[in-house]
């Protein structure tokens, strides 16, 4: 069956806007994943594979994706959950082509689905880039392959992972002593060590990981919360990347979290702007409902599935003490 390559950036919508106090204005970043692509006149496949059914089954054995830890897992199909899970190995170990096999059966438009699942569950993929090729019969649109591309990182990337998880020990060594029934303190410290560590800058290199966050103190929402959601996960407390639009101000991203069953937003690049504008500690979006940021955070694509955040008795005011509230901040969309 004839076979045809396409080369591909993955829609996973990562950029972000933030909103400024008073006539201050902003910077959005609008860096998308887009669909687009172009057909590649040679492109070969792995011959002498593991089949992919086998592939899976032995990967389920090996990787444990709790459904309240990794929710974009439990989005897709039988089917995607297979690929979901060979994409994932394959990305962990930087492999430039990773087999799905026809017997998969993920088409071109779920492959897409999968990927932006697979990413927006792991933070800890620093690595991996907006783009890749893929491979699919032309007849049944199936995927046989896809071969990611990953950023600049990936070329030492023994020395990154490093460097990565002795920042995150740092943060994470004091966070784990407040003490396993102290789930808000804990959140607390993680948000304002990374308002701490970290500047927005859209300029920065790899802005849209963890690592730009966590290891070079510059970066944008994206990186913000795949800090936030990567740090909360090692610390046992879920944490989920929220994808979505700001209204006037394009699209970005913030977390939600989970707290005793209930749900939170929590935006911590906004806090972390609005902040450094006002010279104090900002949590106004720190645990907030879904009706409390109605107004400006709008979910978008696979985000629109998680669950509703229809409390805030969780919020920095509410349970720890005052903060500067979102209703008396003077909010206006940045300059285009």
């Amino acid at each position: 069956m004839r076979k045809i390559v396409i080369y591909i950036c993955i829609l996973i919508i990562l950029g972000c806007a933030v909103y400024y106090i008073g006539d201050m204005t902003g910077h959005p970043v609008s860096e998308l994943w887009e669909y687009a692509g172009e057909k590649i006149s040679e492109h070969s496949i792995l011959s002498g594979s593991i089949p992919s059914d086998e592939r899976y089954e032995s990967l389920k054995r090996e990787y444990s994706f709790d459904r309240e830890m990794y929710p974009y897992l439990y989005m897709l199909s039988e089917r995607g959950q297979k690929a979901y899970y060979i994409i994932y190995d394959g990305v962990s170990k930087c492999e430039k082509n990773i087999r799905l096999g026809s017997e998969i059966g993920v088409d071109r438009i779920e492959i897409m689905t999968v990927v932006t699942a697979v990413y927006n569950d792991h933070p800890e993929l620093f690595w991996m880039d907006s783009a890749a090729r893929y491979t699919y019969e032309e007849n049944s649109g199936i995927i046989v392959d896809i071969s990611p591309e990953y950023n600049d990182l990936v070329n030492n990337l023994s020395a990154a992972k490093k460097t990565f998880k002795a920042n995150a020990d740092q943060i994470l060594s004091y966070a784990k002593k407040l003490g396993d029934n102290s789930v808000l303190a804990k959140e607390v410290y993680i948000h304002d060590c990374l308002c701490e560590i970290c500047d927005y800058d859209e300029s920065a290199s790899n802005h849209q990981s963890a690592y730009s966050c966590l290891v070079e103190g510059r970066s944008v929402c994206s990186g913000y919360s795949r800090a936030f959601q990567y740090l909360m996960q090692q610390l046992g407390i879920p944490a989920y990347l929220v994808i979505g639009d700001i209204n006037g101000g394009g699209p970005h991203a913030w977390n939600m979290v989970m707290i005793n069953g209930n749900y939170y937003n929590v935006d911590v690049t906004w806090d972390d702007e609005v902040g450094r504008q006002i010279d104090e500690k900002c949590h106004a979006f720190f645990n907030v409902s879904d009706d409390d940021i109605k107004a400006t955070h709008k979910r978008d694509n696979l985000s629109l599935n998680l669950e509703y955040c229809p409390y805030n008795d969780m919020s920095y005011e509410k349970a720890v003490g005052y903060t500067i509230t979102i209703d008396s901040i003077n909010m206006v969309p940045p300059s285009k």
